[in-house]
């Protein structure tokens, strides 16, 4: 348990430093953007939309309703990961 509340601690820590220091932003920046640079690659739109269908083929047996949701989300990973290579960042909350 000591272990756990250590871990809660540095990473309450680390994302202080982050937010609340000009270098930790910065470095947050850095991170955004090669994350986008990374997912426009050709390689990696073409492997997400293969992922995608290969998750998408999975769903049929499942329920309908499960199968729904499960397609939405689908969908909703794909078009941030394929918005967030065209523009050069990376995805944030749809």
């Amino acid at each position: 348990m000591k272990i756990r509340t250590l871990g809660v601690i540095a990473a309450g820590a680390a994302i202080g430093y982050a937010l609340n220091t000009e270098s930790g932003r910065q470095k947050l920046a850095q991170l955004k953007d090669a994350g986008g640079r990374f997912l426009g690659r050709p390689d990696v739109q073409a492997r997400t939309a293969d992922l995608a269908d290969k998750a998408k083929q999975r769903t049929g047996s499942l329920p309908q309703p499960v199968q729904n949701i499960a397609n939405q989300t689908i969908d909703k990973a794909q078009q941030a990961t394929s918005r967030a290579g065209s523009n050069g960042s990376a995805p944030g909350p749809a």
